[in-house]
């Protein structure tokens, strides 16, 4: 049996989304729920890709001599660095994700109860 990540929930629903599949509420709770469970390990990865990112600053403000302002551009420019972003943009777009999904769960029993 093939695990369940975040990835994967994301790629279903997106291919959902495209393919104009109707998706009840309760498939939108089931996947942020998931995910909610699942979010500890990319909030690990982007501590990590942070901590690489800095270390690498401090690496060069130590070895060049140089200003912060000289060190974090260089930092800017590594490959650490942009996983670091891309990671932080993942947790926005799964927290954002989440927050959809119960809101357009409530929504729907809203319209399903009349309340």
């Amino acid at each position: 049996m093939e695990k369940v990540t975040i990835d994967k929930i994301i790629d279903t629903m997106k291919i959902w989304v495209e393919d104009k599949h109707p998706i009840t509420p309760v498939h939108w709770l089931d996947a942020s729920m998931k995910i909610n469970a699942l979010i500890s390990d990319e909030d690990e990865k982007y501590l990590r890709y942070e901590q690489e990112a800095i270390r690498i600053k401090l690496d060069y403000k130590v070895k060049e001599d140089c200003s912060n302002v000289l060190a974090d551009s260089y930092m800017r420019t590594t490959p650490q660095y942009l996983q670091w972003k891309k990671q932080e943009a993942k947790l926005k777009q799964i927290q954002e994700f989440i927050r959809l999904a119960k809101k357009f769960a409530s929504l729907k029993e809203t319209e399903y109860f009349g309340t």
